[in-house]
């Protein structure tokens, strides 16, 4: 079983809040804005950052214990 970590809960809800905004700015036909232009890049960030989170998590709960210099 692998524990989420609360980085990845958190970035989780940053990339929901910031794509529910983004929407909102969609639907009111601002979506040419610079504004929403500088939202979608920050989206896409948020969302590389998250992927990245979840890969090094994965990896760390699927390799095997370090063993001790004795």
């Amino acid at each position: 079983m692998m524990i989420i970590s609360e980085r990845i809960i958190r970035l989780c809800k940053s990339v929901e809040r910031l794509a529910c905004e983004l929407d909102c700015l969609t639907a009111r036909g601002h979506a040419g804005t610079t504004h929403a232009v500088l939202m979608r890049m920050k989206l896409a960030a948020m969302t590389a950052d998250l992927v990245t989170a979840d890969l090094i998590e994965r990896m760390r709960a699927e390799a095997p214990p370090a063993k001790a210099n004795a």
